[in-house]
């Protein structure tokens, strides 16, 4: 749910992202890790999902590595949202001081 809020508050300032271009890589990563995250909570959220698609002892080691799975698209996607968090705050701390410079060269 949180990622689908994320989505329409990025939708709904989308004129202001155009400065941080070079952050959206990352966002789009992390949004991608979260929803394959969502996805695999989906499938092994209960123990009767996976049986629908295959074998029962094929399903009980796709559900021990999609769990492990599930764990890792979190911390990578939360890494993927730090990065753009870290990326964006290099652009506008060097924004600021392009305009500061700017400024006080005009003076």
């Amino acid at each position: 749910f949180y990622g689908l809020v994320g989505i329409g508050f990025l939708y709904a300032y989308r004129s202001e992202l155009s400065i941080l271009r070079k952050s959206l890589p990352f966002l789009g990563c992390g949004f991608m890790l979260v929803f394959a995250m969502v996805g695999a909570d989906i499938l092994t959220n209960r123990n009767d999902i996976l049986p629908l698609f295959m074998r029962y002892d094929q399903a009980k080691v796709v559900y021990t590595w999609l769990s492990q799975a599930e764990d890792s698209f979190k911390v990578f996607a939360e890494v993927f949202f730090i990065g753009t968090f870290y990326s964006t705050l290099q652009i506008i701390k060097q924004t600021n001081t392009e305009q500061t410079y700017t400024h006080k060269t005009s003076q």
